[in-house]
C-alpha cells in the first residue's frame, strides 16, 4: 500500500472515529448525534464494514472503536427491528467477525418477505457464515429479479422499503458478494 494514501487516509478514519459515540454507535454529523436510532444503527453497520475494509486494506483503524461497533450492533440485533434492517446488521457482523448465525437462519426462514437487497446481504452473511447451501438457495431465488441484456446485467425491484435501498446498490452489492465467493459465476 502506498504510504502517501496512507497518510491521507488517517486524518478521515480518525475523523470517522470521532463520531463514535460511547456505546459504540455512530452518529451523522457527531458522536452525540443518536436522535434516530434506526439511523445510528445503520450508520454504524456501514462504519463497520468501513473499518474492516480499511484494515484489510492495511490502514490502521481503532480496534477499540471495532469491537464498540460490533457490540452495539449485537446488542441492537436483539430489539424489535424490521427484517430489511437486522439483515444489514447481521451481514455487517458477518463481514466484520462477530458472525449471529442464528438470526441469520431466522431471517432464511422469512426471506419471501425480504426485500431484493436485504436477501443480498443475507446471502452475503450466510456465506461468511459457513451456511453456503442456504446462501446458494437464496442467490438461486434472486435470479428472476435479474435482468439480463446483451452488454449488462442489473437487478430491478418493484418497490424499496428502505430509504437507503436502490436497484444500483442492490446490484453492486450482488456483485461485489458474487465477486469475492462465486469469481466464476455467471453474471462477473
Amino acid at each position: 500500500l502506498d504510504d502517501s494514501f496512507v497518510q491521507t487516509a488517517a486524518p478521515i478514519v480518525s475523523e470517522l472515529e470521532k463520531h463514535q459515540s460511547s456505546d459504540g454507535a455512530f452518529g451523522l454529523w457527531s458522536a452525540n448525534d443518536n436522535t434516530q436510532p434506526w439511523l445510528a444503527r445503520f450508520l454504524t453497520a456501514y462504519a463497520s464494514i468501513t473499518f474492516d475494509q480499511l484494515q484489510r486494506a492495511g490502514i490502521p483503524t481503532s480496534l477499540h472503536a471495532q469491537e464498540r461497533a460490533r457490540g452495539f450492533l449485537s446488542r441492537r440485533l436483539r430489539e424489535d427491528l424490521a427484517p430489511e434492517e437486522r439483515a444489514f446488521m447481521v451481514y455487517a457482523l458477518a463481514r466484520t467477525g462477530a458472525p449471529e448465525l442464528g438470526y441469520a437462519n431466522k431471517l432464511f426462514e422469512q426471506r419471501a418477505q425480504l426485500s431484493l437487497l436485504a436477501r443480498i446481504e443475507l446471502a452475503h452473511a450466510l456465506t461468511r457464515l459457513n451456511a453456503k447451501p442456504q446462501a446458494q438457495t437464496v442467490l438461486d431465488e434472486l435470479s428472476s429479479h435479474v435482468h439480463v441484456t446483451s452488454d449488462r446485467a442489473h437487478l430491478e425491484s418493484s418497490g424499496w422499503s428502505n430509504v437507503f435501498a436502490s436497484d444500483v446498490r442492490a446490484s453492486g452489492e450482488l456483485l461485489a458478494m458474487l465477486l469475492e465467493h462465486a469469481p466464476e459465476h455467471v453474471l462477473v
